[in-house]
């Protein structure tokens, strides 16, 4: 399997593992002549690059973040609470995710975790009714964080006949 293939088919199955299953995202195209900076891939994430840039200061860092992102188990946790009906475990995940969007830079996520994590902090046991529209905004604003993050990566990855001239990857 090809280098890009290998990045295309994780990010599909990623997304696949998170997205409803109303959509298909097999149907993701993630291959191809796609190129994205990663002032672009900021930008549609809502987010502002030049801020992340100063807190982080190398672009490799920045860049292994973003992938390490894919692998975080925030909001796979988030929705484990939130299906078991735990509202503390439901806002430590979702306060969880908020800080980690924070630091990335992840502006749409974070602003709709952090609405879910006030939400979520009232006071009882049970999750208030008024969360589970907040958190679809928070699984809407996951998948396109997600899906961005995918694109980006799969345009950061040398061409097949970079790879074929031995360059490291």
């Amino acid at each position: 399997m090809q280098w890009r293939e290998f990045c295309s088919s994780h990010c599909i199955v990623h997304l696949q593992q998170h997205m409803p299953k109303e959509k298909n995202a097999e149907s993701i195209t993630l291959t191809g002549e796609i190129t994205m900076t990663i002032e672009e891939c900021y930008q549609q994430l809502g987010g502002d690059y030049s801020e992340v840039v100063k807190r982080l200061s190398a672009l490799t860092l920045i860049k292994k973040f973003i992938s390490k992102f894919l692998q975080d188990k925030s909001f796979e946790n988030l929705c484990g609470e939130i299906q078991s009906g735990n509202r503390r475990g439901a806002f430590r995940a979702a306060h969880t995710l908020k800080g980690v969007c924070q630091n990335l830079g992840f502006g749409k996520l974070m602003i709709s975790s952090e609405k879910l994590t006030e939400a979520l902090r009232a006071d009882g046991e049970e999750i208030p009714e008024s969360a589970a529209a907040v958190f679809e905004n928070v699984r809407r604003d996951y998948e396109e964080t997600t899906a961005v993050i995918c694109r980006y990566l799969t345009s950061e990855l040398p061409s097949e006949a970079d790879l074929s001239f031995g360059h490291k990857v």
